[in-house]
């Protein structure tokens, strides 16, 4: 055979092609449920032990917080903070951002900035919804969407669907 011709590939049998997929999903979803069962398990196993710790950890940390606040001119630094052998606790300077002032609202804000719009953001954007809606109430030709540089676009996606995907969302629906 010439290096110009090429060999045909044989097709596959499709019905034990979706055979051997349907027995691996069946496979996967018992070793899945077996996992989920044991992952269940040690979560409930320790769940009263880490809820009893994040209660503890919570409370400690609001202490050290409180007793941070109560300190506060004690970090003017530098150093703005204190080196223990369990750690370090202080202050840092976060990003400067902005709130509204004691008192407003986020809405009082734009009201009063009203006048001054270099400070307010508008956002633009195509109603793609509306425009399909418009479409199919025969409101809006296809022509009108060329001429704004749209077309209506619908993919046609290739499918697989064995009978271990129908049963494990017949037991999802269940739940």
């Amino acid at each position: 055979m010439s290096k110009a011709t090429k060999e045909k590939k044989p097709e596959i049998d499709i019905e034990k092609e979706l055979a051997q997929l349907n027995t691996l999903q069946i496979f996967k979803l018992a070793a899945v449920t077996a996992m989920e069962d044991r992952i269940s398990k040690v979560q409930l196993e320790y769940q009263e032990q880490l809820t009893d710790y994040s209660t503890k950890i919570d409370a400690t940390a609001k202490r050290i917080r409180a007793w941070l606040k109560k300190h506060k001119d004690d970090f003017k630094g530098p150093p703005r903070s204190m080196v223990f052998e369990s750690g370090t606790i202080g202050y840092r300077l976060g990003q400067k951002h902005l709130e509204p002032a004691d008192g407003y609202t986020w809405e009082e804000v734009k009201e009063l900035m009203s006048d001054a719009d270099q400070f307010l953001r508008t956002t633009v954007e195509v109603k793609k919804d509306f425009l399909l809606a418009k479409i199919e109430a025969n409101e809006l030709s296809e022509d009108t969407l060329r001429s704004f540089g749209l077309v209506i676009a619908q993919d046609d996606r290739a499918y697989i669907e064995t009978e271990a995907q129908q049963r494990i969302a017949a037991m999802a629906k269940k739940d």
